[in-house]
C-alpha cells in the first residue's frame, strides 16, 4: 500500500513539474486598440505614434491589414511606429476621421489593434504681443459704456471678461474671445476680430450673430471695430482706461523704445546680474545670448538659470540626437527578455525625454508617460558618459497611483546603446521595486 502511495506522490510531481515547464514556453502577444488625436497638417514621414504591442518571447512584427482611406499609412515592421504614407489624404475636411487595422504577429501568433486617427484642422497661431492691452479697458458702443479686464492668452488671442464686455446694455457677466492678427510689415498694428456668436444679454435673452471686426493701433491704445449683430450694426472703440498711448519694447529687454539705445538688440542696455523686467515670450529677447555663455536667453529662463550672469558653462554638451525617434527596451525577467518600444525626444542640456511603455507595464496608451533623462558627456566631447533622472511620477493608468521614478546609468554613442538601473516607489508606501533596462537605436 506504501508503494502504491509513493508512486502516485512522484507521478504527481512529474506531472505538476511538466505543467509547469510548459506555462513556462507558453508564448504570450498582446496588443490594444488605440485612438490618435491630430491636427492635418502633416507631411510624409511624419510620426502619428506608436501601436501598443508586446511578446514575453522578444519581438513582434507590426504590418497593416486594411485602412481608409487607402493609401494613407505606413507601419515600422519592428516596431510599430504609424507614419504618414500620402499627406494629401490627412484632410480634415474630407476625412475627419481615418482608420486601419494593425495585425501583430511573433511565430504562430497574431493579435489585432484597430487605429483610429480623428483629424482636425490645424488653426493658424499669431505672434501677437499682448501685454500691453493686459489690464483695464474701456469699451464704448453707440448704446454704453463699460469697464473691463483683458488678459492674454495664446496664439494672439485677447480674452475680455467682466459685465457686458460689448457694452451692448446687457447685464450679464461673460468673457469674449478676440483675435489679433499682427500686419506683416508692423507689428504695432493689424486687424482684430471677434467671430460670430450668441451674446447672452439677460436672463432668457440671447442676441444672435454677435460679432465685430476692426483693426488695433498698439502706440494710440485704441482698438476701432465694426460691430454687428441680429438687430443692426454699430462701432466699438475699446481703449486703455486712462487713455494714455501704449509703450512700444520690440526686442523684450523691459526697455520701453523711446528709451531703448536699440530696440532691435535686447541685450542693451547691458543689465546686471539679477535683472528681471525682461519679456521671455519675446522671440527676440530668447534667441539672444546676453551673458554670452552659449546657452540663449529663452532656454536659461527655462532651464532656471540667469540670461544675465556671468556665464553658466555647466550645461551637458551630450548629443541628443543619437536618441531621437524609435528606440527599443529591453529587460530581463526571470530569464526571458521582455521587449518594448519608446520615442526618444531631444531637449537642450543633454535633456532626452523618453515617450512610452517605458518598462513594459502594459500602459493605457492614452497615459503613455514621458520620462526625463538628462544625459552628460565622461569628458569633453566624449561619446559616452552618465545618464540620471531624478525622481519623478510616472503615470501608467487610470484607475492606478502613481509610482515614482529616478534612475541612474550610462550611455555609448558609438554602440547606440543606454544601460538604466531604476528603482520604483509605489505612491503613499514604502514598496519600492528595482531593475535594469538596456535602451538600443538601431
Amino acid at each position: 500500500m506504501k508503494n502504491i502511495f509513493y508512486g502516485c506522490l512522484v507521478l504527481t510531481l512529474i506531472l505538476i513539474a511538466s505543467c509547469e515547464e510548459d506555462r513556462d514556453d507558453l508564448l504570450i502577444v498582446t496588443t490594444s486598440d488605440i485612438v490618435f488625436e491630430v491636427e492635418d497638417n502633416l507631411m510624409v514621414g511624419d510620426t502619428i505614434g506608436l501601436v501598443p504591442a508586446t511578446s514575453n518571447k522578444g519581438s513582434v512584427i507590426f504590418a497593416i491589414t486594411s485602412q481608409t482611406p487607402e493609401g494613407a499609412f505606413e507601419i515600422g515592421e519592428n516596431y510599430g511606429d504609424l507614419t504618414v504614407k500620402d499627406a494629401s489624404l490627412f484632410d480634415a475636411e474630407v476625412n475627419p476621421q481615418m482608420t486601419a487595422t494593425i495585425s501583430v504577429t511573433k511565430e504562430d501568433i497574431v493579435k489585432t489593434s484597430n487605429i483610429t486617427v480623428n483629424l482636425t484642422s490645424a488653426l493658424p497661431c499669431f505672434e501677437v504681443d499682448l501685454s500691453p492691452w493686459e489690464g483695464m479697458l474701456l469699451v464704448e458702443s453707440d448704446l454704453d459704456t463699460r469697464t473691463i479686464t483683458a488678459t492674454a492668452s495664446e496664439c494672439g488671442i485677447l480674452v475680455l471678461s467682466g459685465v457686458d464686455p460689448l457694452a451692448q446694455f446687457c447685464e450679464l457677466e461673460l468673457e469674449i474671445e478676440m483675435q489679433l492678427i499682427p500686419d506683416s510689415l508692423d507689428p504695432n498694428i493689424g486687424t482684430a476680430i471677434i467671430a460670430p456668436f450668441t451674446y447672452p444679454c439677460d436672463v432668457g435673452f440671447d442676441v444672435l450673430n454677435t460679432q465685430a471686426t476692426g483693426t488695433y493701433n498698439i502706440s494710440e491704445g485704441i482698438f476701432d471695430m465694426d460691430f454687428m449683430d441680429e438687430f443692426g450694426t454699430g462701432s466699438l472703440t475699446i481703449s486703455i482706461v486712462d487713455g494714455s498711448p501704449i509703450g512700444i519694447d520690440n526686442d523684450g529687454d523691459g526697455v520701453l523704445a523711446d528709451d531703448d539705445e536699440d530696440d532691435t538688440d535686447p541685450c542693451l542696455p547691458a543689465q546686471k546680474e539679477g535683472y528681471a523686467d525682461f519679456d521671455a515670450s519675446n522671440d527676440i529677447w530668447a534667441m539672444a545670448d546676453c551673458d554670452g555663455d552659449g546657452v540663449n536667453n529663452g532656454d536659461e529662463f527655462i532651464n532656471d538659470t540667469d540670461p544675465y550672469g556671468t556665464g553658466d558653462m555647466s550645461c551637458s554638451t551630450a548629443d541628443i540626437s543619437v536618441w531621437e525617434g524609435i528606440l527599443t527596451v529591453e529587460e530581463e525577467f526571470f530569464g526571458d527578455i521582455f521587449t518594448t518600444t519608446v520615442e526618444g525626444t531631444s531637449g537642450d542640456c543633454g535633456l532626452l525625454t523618453l515617450t512610452g511603455d517605458l518598462l513594459n507595464f502594459d500602459c493605457d496608451a492614452e497615459f503613455f508617460p514621458d520620462i526625463e533623462f538628462t544625459l552628460t558627456p565622461e569628458s569633453e566631447n566624449a561619446t559616452n558618459g552618465t545618464v540620471n533622472a531624478e525622481q519623478q511620477l510616472l503615470t501608467c493608468f487610470s484607475v492606478e497611483p502613481e509610482d515614482e521614478f529616478e534612475a541612474t546609468g550610462t550611455y555609448d554613442e558609438e554602440t547606440k546603446i543606454i544601460v538604466i538601473d531604476y528603482i520604483l516607489t509605489t505612491e503613499g508606501s514604502d514598496e519600492t521595486t528595482e531593475g535594469t533596462i538596456t535602451i538600443k537605436k538601431e
